[in-house]
């Protein structure tokens, strides 16, 4: 042992005397080894590999082989050195016990200020805090889902657009786009798109899918998938010129042109696009029903176009649709379909029903582009001398050919899918569509009048053809072809003329044993207003008389519809009203009672009865004011046509008409469905029937 050595264990044996010495064990508690864990760790090396052994600041570094000679010697007998400024000394409860584990504080914060959220905090003693790592900024768990989400919505829209680029081959983009269509089934998905302004790129990258007929078909499916949804597509011009060339490629492959190869890749094609097709119907809850007779690049494409027009398009959209041949292109198709269904009306075969179908479908789309459209109704009128009003005046004649051979039956559950149906959808479309061409348009007035029997055909649509559907269904057929006729005399002095010399057959409602024989026409239609007149005046009466004998007789009754010379008003029940009236003024104190809610379902109830009821009522007085406003059309101007009017009314004057005209003014005034230029038309007519 060296001199340094010895003088160090003299003044350590010197030391003995003032203090104790700490000696070392060699089996120490658990409450020993924590609080040596908590002091700072050094690096201790072994002959085999370097370990992290934790050990005591106190303690000083000794060589490898002087500390295995003191181990075989025994316990060392260390003296404590002086601190270091830097070491931190442990804290405990009471002098001699070990340190504690350190534990977090959590602290909540209120806000200073009203509206203010709460937050929490946590907290550490100094002396801990680098054992502990503290995170910033740590999101939520629904905003790290969102994230997610937004992430694995840009891995796919940038996967799949990759393989949409001109350069790809021709199966890969249309594996691309098979599968953006397959993902378009969730709705939101649609949403992210539209969100990211993804939808144009798509269509940019497939400008050219009108080249190549299974990436027109999977194109046509993009866009039908789009359409879905309520909201527009956010289409720009290319794409929307780009759904009408998909239109067009169903005539171009009839050509004949494909190769073997390109049909057993179209073919392929379709048996995908039915197979996204029906997992979108699942997903809406449409499985048994077909939209669809077949899955084909022109069908989606056009009822994609159906959808967009049908939600309000604006009018840039309309005129789009004009300058870049669209409706050449459905005026053509609504032509070629009346056509091919010939002049058979004897049976209604596969080919004549899919030609109606798609009739309809055209017929759809050209009423939401005309409607409340000057422009596009006069080209409409122009394109190939008006050959739309003579195409839709004969499709109107050969459905009403069809109806009576497949009846609608009366029955809680309408088969939508029956051939009855079918013809019966077309016929509100041929008068939706005319009667949009004929609004206060004077040209297309004098154009579809024109067409041989025409007047006679939409007499027969008011007076026969509504006993072929159910009750519910009446009203529509009723008021399309009464507001057509009423378009076709306002304005034109040669259509007055002929529906005041048509003969026609009595209304179905009075011919009841099929007489053939017939009758004028202003008597026939003057035969519907009275009785649907009397009918709507007789449900008042009974509404009154009940009123007056047994007003006790519903104590929970809210009020009812009644009718008088400023329209259908919804009165509250008296009783009712006077019991608020004293509450409000504080003479009655009302309490809850245990049957209140009965009470309350007995007043709902009530309401949803005599709403129905009114609407019974007002169907009967609507179908009699637009004979009134129909036949005051015609008189107008003419003092021979008054009298040929008048000796078919029961009374000989016009009062029950302009009774019934201002009652129908005020109501619609009400519910400001008429327009000014409709309330102006009806207010010449009642002035006409006035003055005669």
């Amino acid at each position: 042992m060296s001199s340094s050595q010895g003088s160090l264990e003299s003044s350590q044996d010197s030391a003995k005397s003032k203090e104790p010495v700490k000696v070392k064990k060699i089996f120490r508690s658990k409450n020993a080894r924590v609080a040596e864990l908590q002091k700072k760790p050094t690096l201790q090396k072994s002959p085999s590999k370097a370990v992290y052994n934790v050990r005591s600041t106190w303690q000083a570094d000794i060589d490898e082989e002087e500390r295995k000679k003191r181990e075989a010697d025994g316990p060392p007998k260390l003296t404590p050195a002086p601190p270091s400024k830097t070491a931190k000394k442990p804290t405990s409860s009471r002098e001699g016990s070990p340190a504690e584990m350190p534990h977090l504080v959590r602290a909540v914060h209120w806000g200073n200020r009203d509206g203010d959220d709460a937050y929490t905090s946590v907290h550490v003693h100094k002396e801990h805090k680098e054992l502990y790592t503290v995170v910033k900024n740590v999101k939520e768990a629904h905003e790290v889902q969102e994230h997610g989400e937004t992430q694995e919505f840009a891995d796919d829209i940038e996967y799949l657009l990759a393989g949409l680029k001109e350069g790809e081959p021709m199966s890969t983009r249309c594996l691309s786009c098979i599968g953006l269509a397959q993902k378009c089934i969730s709705a939101s998905f649609r949403m992210h798109l539209r969100a990211h302004g993804t939808v144009t790129v798509i269509f940019g990258s497939l400008q050219d899918a009108g080249s190549d007929p299974s990436l027109a078909l999977c194109t046509a499916l993009m866009m039908f998938m789009l359409s879905r949804d309520r909201l527009n597509m956010d289409l720009d011009k290319s794409s929307l010129n780009l759904m009408l060339r998909l239109m067009e490629v169903d005539n171009q492959n009839n050509d004949g042109g494909m190769t073997a190869a390109g049909k057993r890749a179209l073919n392929r094609n379709i048996e995908r696009a039915k197979e996204v097709y029906f997992q979108l119907q699942k997903e809406e809850g449409k499985e048994n029903q077909t939209d669809l007779e077949s899955v084909s690049t022109g069908n989606l494409a056009m009822e994609s176009l159906l959808s967009l027009t049908s939600r309000g398009a604006g009018e840039w959209f309309k005129e789009e649709l004009r300058t870049l041949g669209a409706l050449d292109h459905i005026v053509d198709t609504v032509c070629s379909c009346i056509q091919a269904i010939g002049d058979d009306t004897t049976l209604l075969y596969d080919s004549t029903l899919e030609n109606i179908k798609k009739t309809d479908r055209c017929l759809r789309v050209l009423e939401n582009v005309i409607f409340v459209n000057t422009e596009n109704q006069t080209y409409l009128m122009s394109y190939k001398s008006g050959i739309i009003g003579s195409s839709c005046c004969r499709a109107l004649e050969i459905c009403q050919k069809f109806l009576p051979i497949y009846p609608l039956p009366d029955g809680p559950k309408l088969d939508k899918e029956s051939y009855g149906y079918v013809v019966y959808k077309s016929i509100l479309a041929i008068l939706s569509v005319l009667l949009n061409l004929t609004h206060e348009n004077e040209f297309a007035c004098t154009k579809v009048g024109e067409q041989e029997d025409f007047i006679s055909t939409v007499l027969t649509a008011i007076l026969q053809t509504p006993q072929y559907v159910p009750q519910d269904l009446r009203y529509d057929i009723l008021i399309l072809s009464l507001g057509l006729l009423i378009n076709l005399v306002e304005h034109c002095g040669v259509n007055r003329r002929k529906v005041l010399d048509s003969k026609t057959h009595r209304s179905f409602e009075f011919d009841c044993l099929g007489n053939k024989n017939t009758v004028p026409a202003a008597k026939a239609l003057v035969e519907v207003f009275c009785k649907r007149f009397e009918t709507a005046k007789t449900m008042d009466e009974q509404d009154f008389s009940q009123e007056s004998t047994t007003p006790q007789q519903s104590p929970n009754k809210s009020g009812e519809w009644k009718e008088s010379e400023s329209g259908v008003e919804w009165i509250v029940n008296s009783a009712k009203k006077n019991k608020s009236d004293q509450k409000a003024n504080g003479d009655v104190e009302e309490r809850l009672k245990p049957g209140s809610k009965e009470e309350d379902l007995a007043d709902e109830e009530t309401f949803a009865k005599a709403l129905q009821k009114a609407g019974k009522h007002m169907e009967n007085s609507i179908v009699a004011s637009y004979i009134a406003l129909l036949l005051g059309c015609v008189i107008q101007d003419n003092t021979v046509f008054v009298n040929q009017v008048k000796e078919h009314l029961p009374s000989g004057n016009f009062d029950d008409m302009i009774m019934i005209l201002k009652k129908f003014l005020s109501f619609m005034s009400l519910t400001t469905a008429v327009g000014s230029s409709g309330g102006k038309s009806i207010g010449h007519v009642i002035e006409v029937l006035e003055s005669c």
